[in-house]
Parts: structure tokens; C-alpha cells; sequence
């Protein structure tokens, strides 16, 4: 995984993220399962508007790749990553749920080492999906899109 990430960053494309990522690091301490310091490493600090964003972008362009229409713009777009679910049983279970109903033609990725998605569509509303995104084989994000709910008649 490390070494597709660092060929990723070589790339000219990339300048951007290379800054972004180079003034987002800090230096922490680390420490062994048993509790013992082990010296210190490097650690990047998160953005979870910024990766809020780009999923969004992302899931916008996968919906329309997947289904030759756009996004719906009055649907919302539920953002979980794995380390926002931590501690929240009641997503946790959801997503777990939402996972369930991933069809086996509906799992894409041709390189599944640098990314692959899966989607499911709600039975009672084309508009209504969720969508599984893996980064590197190791970095999931969760993504829902509601259509609005209807007003009550």
C-alpha cells in the first residue's frame, strides 16, 4: 500500500497534495500494545471536511458513470468514514446493514489495490444508494444518498 501511495505522489498532478500533506504532519510518540514508548513517528493530520468533499465529488461522478444520468442535486450525502464510526454503534450497524445489500455485480475495481467501490439502490427509490469506496485496500469510506422525504399527505 505505502508504495503505491509514495508512486502516486511522484506523479506532477499531484504538487498539490504534496504541500497539503507536507504541512499537515506532526510528530507523536509511539507506544507498544503493552503500553511501552517506543520512540516517535509521523503522523497526518486529517481533513475531514476536505475528504467530506472529494467523496461527494467522487460518488457524483460514480452515479453518473454507473447509471448515464446525473446525481440527484436535492438528494443528501451521508459521509462516514471508519475512523468517524468509532464508538457510534448505531451507524456502525447501519452501514453494516447497507453493506448487506451490495449485489456481487455491483462490487467494481479493476486495480482493487489502489481502489474499488460497490454501490446498492434502494428498492423504493432509484435516487436513494449507498456506496462503499476502498483507497489503497485499506481505507474505506462510507457514503449514503437520500432522496428528500416526502412531505406527509
Amino acid at each position: 500500500m505505502v508504495a503505491a501511495y509514495e508512486r502516486s505522489l511522484q506523479r506532477p498532478q499531484a504538487a498539490g497534495l504534496q504541500k497539503a500533506m507536507s504541512q499537515k504532519t506532526m510528530r507523536v510518540p509511539l507506544f507498544s500494545t503493552s503500553g511501552l514508548f517506543q520512540g516517535y513517528g509521523t503522523a497526518l493530520k486529517t481533513d475531514f471536511t476536505r475528504e467530506r468533499k472529494v467523496s461527494e465529488r467522487i460518488i457524483t461522478g460514480l452515479f453518473y458513470h454507473e447509471f448515464q444520468r446525473p446525481h440527484p442535486s436535492e438528494n443528501s450525502i451521508d459521509v462516514f468514514s471508519s475512523q468517524l464510526l468509532k464508538g457510534k454503534k448505531e451507524k456502525l450497524y447501519f452501514v453494516l446493514e447497507c453493506i448487506g445489500y451490495i449485489k456481487p455485480e455491483n462490487k467494481k475495481g479493476d486495480n482493487p489495490d489502489i481502489f474499488r467501490y460497490g454501490f446498492a439502490i434502494a428498492e423504493d427509490n432509484p435516487n436513494g444508494t449507498f456506496w462503499v469506496l476502498t483507497f489503497y485496500g485499506k481505507i474505506p469510506f462510507f457514503i449514503y444518498c437520500a432522496p428528500p422525504t416526502p412531505p406527509n399527505e
